[in-house]
């Protein structure tokens, strides 16, 4: 069912009758009647910018979409690494301010792997574009970014 088009599904669980019922930890399947079988899987929504988003358990093997904040985020980190490395001007980040700046160089310098992660879209939930250009405590050892934002 997984490769079927989403209007197949659709129809496929309608036939079945089920219905959901979400609260503010679960997500609840009911398949056929009242006393047919019931499913909670434990969720919650989390908002990514404006968009208001399901987050599944972390052992759940989907794959989001990517966070396009968070990929400007990495675009604009390594541009700002690159014009510091050069020296010379980069576009898209000459014209921040030194704060900003600096901001964007620390998440220039995040493991490979975190970085791999946003990129695949398999982040935490509850990690940002805000939280990400906030986060003034990320360490420089691979092994504590990933506790500080979540992956480990």
């Amino acid at each position: 069912m997984p490769k079927d088009p989403v209007a197949d599904q659709r129809a496929a669980l309608f036939e079945l009758g089920v219905t959901v019922t979400m609260n503010e930890e679960t997500v609840t399947l009911n398949f056929g009647n009242s006393e047919g079988m019931q499913v909670a899987i434990p969720a919650r929504l989390v908002r990514r910018g404006s968009d208001l988003r399901l987050a599944l358990p972390a052992g759940d093997e989907t794959n989001g979409e990517p966070d396009p904040v968070l990929l400007r985020l990495i675009a604009h980190a390594r541009a700002a690494q690159k014009m510091v490395e050069s020296g010379e001007p980069h576009a898209s980040v000459a014209h921040y301010g030194k704060r900003h700046f600096w901001q964007l160089l620390r998440i220039a310098w995040l493991a490979p792997d975190i970085l791999a992660a946003i990129v695949d879209g398999r982040q935490p939930p509850d990690l940002t574009g805000r939280k990400l250009l906030r986060a003034t405590n990320i360490p420089l050892d691979w092994a504590g970014q990933r506790r500080a934002l979540g992956f480990a």
